[in-house]
């Protein structure tokens, strides 16, 4: 019901025949009813309490009933004294209250658990009024306390001028009931001002001061929102969540330190940093300080008892749940999603620790023993960080001899390569470079040091296994001391000694460190930009990359094969899963390590599976090529639980297919049909994935983001007829590009297989001559045309040996693209146009592709304009038969775990492959579902052993070893694109909070483009590439470029106004290199000069719009990005296009949000610094947007630019363009290098007119 209802497409469908899909507070009721309902065996967990954080509580609640499918937690939300009362009486298990202090209860038979953080706005109802609105203390307590008592009173009005505020009274909604949520806002405006005691009281109870009273309207807590909707010029408080479920709007407050805050989950995580918790964890979080913190912030609290007399069992699972809250992936993720804070990790622990403390009928509800972990000292940091929510002993130890420690520890951490026997297993669990550290002012250069420091002996051990040949000729004369602080000691003895130690404590000590000589040697400093690499082999650091740092630490896990005591192996499994959640990866870094994170997923199932015998768990095996292996390890391992076990392994097409046969396995893959046409059983595929393979090139200097080759030049390079890469038919389609007088080298995989037969049919469409100098055969054989200039090498080494190759090139799979950061080129398609491979082009191809029955299809060269030439689909293979209908049983589920789970498809899309359309589904369906099982027919089972007889020949005869054992392909690892696309859209504002939307364009393109389209390609890339950087820089988001005009938006307007100020300051001079010389030649774009002599403009003149609010924001399924809508949106594009080139123009509500970086005209502007990093504000006047009604806006100009205001600001930006141009061309010296450039400049002028 709500997959179909209210899942992907559900409200569209209803849309399109005329009805409207249910609210999410719909949905949300609809799942706890259903839960309930369809529960009738579950454990019955009931709740009751706060109205305040309700939507979240039983958001959890539902989410964990579909989560354990045994347990139903049903939350009551009345309040949080009926709460309390309900649990006194044992009416409920626990209760909910946003309260800190609760009157009736003792500490010794109840407890306070923080939940989460929640915020409590004030909210209005002001028709007409579309400002952000703020409030100062002294304004918020005089509404409380009835001295103000219209909403256009002075105290109001003066930090609000650009709203106009009706004369009316302030009527205000109140709840009728006791409530825990009057009880914090009562206790804000005490905080506010002392004074409110005499006039109010801080209790629950519904009493407020007489002098308001005659205005107030009391109702029921759950009604409040509706009565503000529907009552003009009133006030209210109310939670946060439910403001912004009924879309109403609320104040900024002014906090303790002055500033106006809004309520973010940043601004509530900020105040629990300041705040002291007591005893009983409970702890006052109103007016925190911090310059961010929102003042009504509070904690949601579970309280509990110490000692239950009830259903132990019901006892025990309500305790799991509330941990399962406080420490679940899923759980965080709904607390940010309705904009709860989350619970810092050492309260959390605290929390932990005392629901293990929780006991039922006088004995502990939870009696599972603790795992004892040992970790050396030099990382128990961030080992520390990641037991939280664990129930474990730590103990730390500074030897070498680790194996001392496994009789008396479950699990032992290590930097040393573990030399285990048979009763010991070790995995890698992170990475951190070792560096050389220095304090003084030594250059980044080995120089004459007289000693080594460290701390830890094991590091000294590491460090020197893993130096290359020239340090250790330089080094081994050096003394290495052990010191108790190596910090300290460095800081004594500047320029004199280096210290050895982590990344991690370097960069936390803020120290110096040196560059390093690799393998490839080159100097090079720690990176966390490269992929670090394991061999899943030996499990060893792997130093591959031609600028990988060599002298990296790997940190291994230890644990014994077998657990006598099942609570303890189940504990022992909890933390090896943890311990490659995505979630280590931040905890990682910020010990200066790299995680192998949920990459490595498959290994801890394997390792649980081979030697903690996965408790009942079944192991199901996969098989496939090198070609999407990735794909397929990363869905076996997301697949997996605690009694199902998805292993994917590596080894050619031929020979997976063979063991499917042969019933050695239970699905093989395949990406060409014809690899299944020597098999007399009819073997049934199923597309799974779509991928595309491109052109990856090494060139260096070549001065442009990508090339771009024709249909033609891509023939021609691998038939021998063009050679260099300054061919001309290769300059005619890169004009821009610098291309030498070099060979092109050719990098291709040495093995035989579908790859290479699937390039040598992407040159066979391209031109139907190919075979008359090449062939059409799987094996890699090519034109003697190309042999001088051709590299054959396995595999896996093609993406290394293309990084090594100046001016090489390379047939790669779109993921090795991806993951190795390798530039590849656009590619002409069958109409004409220059493509790279994206997920819209993936779609367009399987669009318009022609199945076949058995549901294969041909996608290489679709066409259409927008489909990637070069594209093909990934198939399951299935038996038509199963012996075991559990193999058929979990196959069908992986299946279509693969097709529909959110979890896989995002899977696909981080690495860069297509999912299967929806349309096919249904036919994929019916071919699962032809497959049968049980007892083989007569006549299928001898046709089998036929096959399954040849099959060892095959086997033998087709692959070595060695590349059967390509066990190297986790160095494809999902780290660098995953986590590109990870930072990015944490960057992107969640349409919640008010956010800064940024509008910019380039002034008079189209003249630029006309008269010199070489000249402006290069710079509009100049342009792009600053932008870009800046917008890095200043934590924005790039929501889409059309033509040269970029769509940004920032969650800090501040960040906004920096970003604006400095794309103004740069193009003056841009960098890393200048304008084209012909660029500032051109009238659009020609210098301009103040009456002092100072440079104002120089080169492309960009204008910009700036706003503050909030838009609606919304992913796209298509671009996997966020993008954003509405009236917001539309404004900043209106003032953007009111702005000219080299302008900065803002609205007030912008202006307002940016105080501190702002300057007015007031100012003596010429007294300013050119240093000074704020802008200078200039009122506009009212001005006209299209669409829109009049307003003030405001120009923006950085005080390094100061020369450029005029002395007639109130005109409007663009009143008089005419007239400015016209006073130009006739009084400023132009530097024209002839009469054509200035008669080209007057036209132009005169067509813009």
């Amino acid at each position: 019901y709500q997959r179909r209802v209210h899942g992907e497409g559900g409200k569209d469908e209803a849309a399109r025949i005329g009805f409207i899909g249910l609210s999410s507070s719909h949905l949300l009721a609809i799942s706890n009813l259903l839960s309930s309902v369809l529960c009738n065996s579950c454990n019955h967990i009931l709740s009751a309490g706060a109205i305040t954080s309700s939507i979240l509580h039983k958001s959890w609640s539902s989410k964990y009933g579909s989560v354990t499918s045994s347990t139903y937690v049903d939350y009551n939300d009345s309040t949080s004294s009926d709460g309390i009362s309900k649990l006194i009486n044992n009416q409920v298990v626990f209760s909910v209250t946003v309260s800190n202090s609760i009157s009736g209860i003792s500490e010794n038979d109840f407890k306070l658990l923080p939940a989460a953080i929640s915020t409590i706005v004030l909210t209005y109802n002001l028709p007409n009024i579309t400002n952000q609105l703020s409030l100062t203390r002294e304004a918020v307590v005089g509404i409380f306390n009835g001295t103000i008592t219209k909403w256009n009173d002075p105290i109001i009005r003066s930090f609000n001028p650009f709203a106009n505020l009706p004369n009316q009274f302030i009527n205000f909604i109140f709840r009728s009931e006791q409530s825990g949520t009057a009880s914090i806002v009562k206790q804000t405006l005490k905080s506010f001002n002392n004074n409110w005691i005499k006039i109010g009281d801080t209790t629950p109870n519904p009493t407020w001061p007489k002098d308001i009273l005659n205005r107030t309207k009391f109702v029921r807590g759950k009604n409040v929102p509706y009565i503000v909707e529907r009552t003009p010029y009133s006030f209210a408080y109310e939670a946060y969540e439910i403001a912004v479920q009924h879309e109403l709007p609320y104040f900024s407050i002014q906090n303790l330190e002055s500033y106006m805050a809004f309520p973010t989950i940043k601004s509530s995580e900020t105040a629990i940093e300041k705040i002291y918790f007591i005893s009983d964890l409970s702890a006052n979080m109103v007016d925190a300080p911090g310059s961010s913190s929102y003042p009504i912030t509070t904690l949601s609290y579970y309280v509990i008892r110490n000692n239950y007399e009830s259903n132990c069992e019901i006892v025990r699972r309500s305790m799991l749940y509330i941990t399962w809250t406080l420490t679940d992936r899923i759980a965080k993720e709904i607390s940010r999603q309705f904009g709860f804070g989350l619970i810092p990790d050492h309260m959390v622990m605290s929390v932990l620790d005392v629901i293990n403390d929780v006991k039922c009928n006088g004995n502990y509800l939870f009696n599972e023993s603790v795992a004892k972990v040992m970790v050396p000292g030099n990382i128990l940091a961030s080992i520390e960080h990641q037991m939280l929510g664990h129930r474990v002993e730590l103990f730390t130890y500074n030897g070498l001899n680790y194996t001392e420690y496994l009789n008396k520890a479950d699990l032992t951490f290590t930097i040393n390569y573990p030399d285990v026997d048979n009763n010991q297993y070790f995995l890698p669990v992170a990475m951190t470079p070792i560096v050389l550290a220095y304090t003084g002012d030594i250059p980044p250069f080995i120089i004459k040091i007289g000693q080594i420091a460290s701390m830890y002996p094991s590091i000294v051990k590491v460090w020197k296994d893993s130096l290359t040949q020239p340090m250790k000729d330089v080094l081994i004369a050096i003394p290495v001391v052990i010191v108790d602080d190596v910090v300290s000691y460095l800081y004594k003895f500047p320029n004199m000694v280096l210290g050895l130690m982590t990344l991690g404590e370097a960069l936390g000590s803020k120290l110096n460190y040196l560059p390093m000589p690799n393998q490839y040697g080159e100097y090079v400093f720690p990176s966390m930009d490269l992929p670090f690499y394991i061999s899943t082999t030996t499990l060893r650091f792997l130093g591959l990359h031609p600028l990988q740092y060599p002298n990296v630490m790997v940190i291994y896990v230890v644990f014994k094969r077998q657990f006598t005591n099942t609570a303890k192996a189940n504990s022992v499994i909890k933390i090896l899963r943890s311990l490659y959640a995505s979630e280590t990866k931040l905890i990682w870094s910020n010990f200066g390590g790299f995680a192998l994170g949920n990459a490595y997923q498959f290994l801890v199932n394997k390792a649980i599976a081979a030697t903690l015998d996965c408790y009942n768990c079944t192991k199901y095996t996969t098989y496939s090529g090198f070609v999407s292996s990735l794909l397929h390890i990363y869905w076996g391992a997301g697949f997996s639980s605690h009694d199902i076990n998805v292993e994917h392994n590596i080894t050619s097409i031929v020979d997976g297919l063979n063991r499917l046969v042969a019933n050695q396995t239970m699905l093989s893959v395949a990406i060409i049909p014809s690899a299944l046409n020597p098999y007399n059983i009819p073997l049934q595929l199923v597309p799974c994935a779509v991928s595309t393979f491109v052109f990856g090139y090494n060139m260096p200097g070549v001065g442009v983001d990508s090339l771009y080759f024709s249909r033609e030049i891509l023939v021609g390079i691998f038939n021998g007829t063009i050679k260099q890469w300054n061919h001309p038919s290769i300059r005619k389609y890169n004009p821009f590009a610098k291309l030498p007088p070099r060979s092109i080298f050719i990098i291709i995989r040495s093995e035989s297989g579908a790859q290479i037969t699937f390039m040598k049919k992407t040159l066979l469409s391209f031109n139907s001559k190919w075979t008359s100098v090449g062939d059409m055969n799987e094996t890699s054989t090519w034109p003697s045309s190309i042999k001088d200039r051709l590299l054959l090498v396995p595999s896996l080494e093609v993406p290394f040996n293309l990084q090594k190759t100046p001016y090489s090139m390379a047939y790669i799979s779109f993921e090795d693209a991806l993951l190795y950061n390798i530039p590849f080129t656009f590619l002409e398609n069958k109409q004409g146009h220059m493509l790279k491979p994206s997920f819209d082009s993936m779609r367009v191809s399987v669009s318009n592709a022609v199945f076949n029955s058995d549901l294969t299809a041909d996608l290489i060269d679709i066409d259409d304009k927008a489909a990637y030439p070069i594209t093909t689909l990934s198939y399951f293979v299935l038996r038509p038969h199963y012996k075991n209908c559990e193999v058929l049983d979990v196959a069908k589920k992986y299946i279509n775990w693969t097709l529909k789970d959110p979890d896989a498809v995002n899977i696909a899309d981080s690495i860069g492959f297509g999912t299967i359309p929806e349309f096919l589904h249904n036919s994929i369906d019916k071919v699962i579902n032809k497959t049968k099982c049980g007892i083989m027919p007569s006549v299928f089972s001898d046709e089998v052993k036929r096959n399954s007889d040849n099959t060892i020949l095959l086997v033998a005869s087709i692959v070595p070893a060695s590349t059967i054992l390509i066990s190297s392909v986790i160095l494809f690892l999902l780290y660098r694109a995953k986590q590109k696309r990870n930072e990015l859209l944490a960057l992107a504002p969640d349409g919640k909070d008010p956010c800064a939307m940024c509008f910019t364009d380039i002034e008079g393109s189209t003249v630029l483009w006309k008269n010199n389209p070489g000249i402006m390609h290069e710079a509009v890339a100049i342009h792009h590439k600053l932008m870009r950087h800046l917008i890095m820089q200043y934590r924005g988001y790039e929501v889409k470029t059309v033509g040269d005009s970029f769509v940004l938006v920032f969650k800090n307007a501040v960040d906004a106004l920096k970003f604006s100020r400095d794309v103004q300051m740069q193009l003056l001079s841009p960098t890393p290199r200048d304008w084209p010389l012909g660029l500032l030649q051109m009238f659009e774009s020609r210098m301009e000069w103040s009456n002092t002599g100072q440079v104002t403009y120089r080169g492309l003149r960009v204008r910009i719009g700036l706003h503050f609010g909030t838009p609606l924001a919304e992913m796209d399924i298509t671009t996997k990005r966020m993008d954003y809508y509405g009236t917001p949106m539309n404004h900043t594009a209106r003032v953007e296009a009111a702005a000219r080139g080299g302008q900065i123009l803002a609205t007030a509500a912008f202006v307002e949000a940016t105080r501190e970086l702002i300057v007015d005209m007031d100012t003596n502007v010429q007294n300013l610094s050119d240093d000074d990093t704020r802008c200078i504000c200039i009122s506009k006047g009212m001005v006209h947007l299209k669409g829109l009604d009049p307003e003030e806006l405001f120009e923006l100009t950085p005080c390094g630019l100061k020369n450029r205001i005029k002395l007639d600001t109130n005109v409007s930006p663009r009143e008089n363009e005419a007239d400015r141009k016209i006073s130009i061309i006739m009084s400023t010296k132009l530097s024209i290098s002839s009469k054509s450039t200035f008669v080209t400049s007057v036209s132009s002028f005169m067509d813009e007119l």
